[in-house]
């Protein structure tokens, strides 16, 4: 079999050396001055039909868009209020409304890095090839990476609260004197805040206990099946 330059290749051989600089022009081949102290490599690209798949991970991962988007724009508010607060001599009111909404702007930029990098990373795992799903789910499940991710959650919705009151804080401080109206928005704002944070803890203890009946009305059916299983497995009989 001819090649290229008029080279003969061995069909016997079991491999041939693929020159992929071939596939390269000069403005490809050429690395930008400083780039070659990173890393350059990435995942295996397979185009694996069952990588378009809908699966558990994708559903799953698309519940924490919603919570991204509203962390993200929480810190973005917490933020410009912390810029905007620039007295040469701060009370110990605007102290407190300061120290909140700091904590607000960690809080909600932990969440932010926490689930937008699982999110970048199992979606590069899911994509590596055959096995994508189950490296994928893998990671998903470790602890670490699951207890990061809870922490990241709970952050946002716990921030929301602290936020309000910070807020209120915040208000009664730009009121002072005013007692008769600082006073009274001061209270229903921190009202809403307590609010806030027991309708948070409903809605979570709500949710774990619907979970857990889930899986205690689905362990007879799960362990029948695995009774089968044995059994077929036992006998042989399929």
């Amino acid at each position: 079999m001819g090649g290229k330059g008029g080279k003969m290749i061995d069909p016997s051989q079991n491999k041939t050396t693929i020159d992929w600089a071939e596939f390269e022009g000069n403005e490809s081949t050429n690395i930008l001055p400083g780039l070659g102290f990173f890393r350059s490599d990435s995942v295996e690209v397979t185009n694996d039909p069952r990588i378009f798949l809908d699966n558990v991970l994708s559903r799953r991962l698309g519940a924490f868009e919603t919570v991204v988007v509203a962390s993200v724009l929480v810190a973005s508010v917490s933020c410009s209020t912390l810029i905007v607060m620039e007295e040469k001599k701060e009370s110990w009111t605007e102290y407190v409304g300061l120290v909140g909404m700091t904590v607000v702007f960690v809080m909600n930029l932990f969440c932010v890095l926490v689930i937008t990098q699982q999110y970048y990373q199992i979606f590069r795992l899911m994509t590596a090839g055959p096995t994508g799903f189950e490296i994928s789910k893998s990671y998903y499940l470790n602890k670490n990476v699951a207890t990061l991710r809870h922490m990241s959650t709970n952050a946002f919705f716990k921030s929301i609260p602290i936020f309000v009151g910070s807020i209120g804080i915040m208000v009664f401080q730009k009121l002072r004197t005013r007692w008769l109206v600082s006073i009274p928005v001061l209270v229903v704002i921190l009202t809403v805040a307590v609010l806030l944070h027991i309708v948070n803890r409903k809605h979570a203890s709500i949710f774990y206990e619907k979970y857990i009946l889930t899986k205690r009305h689905e362990a007879p059916l799960m362990g029948h099946l695995r009774n089968m299983k044995m059994d077929i497995n036992r006998t042989g009989d399929f």
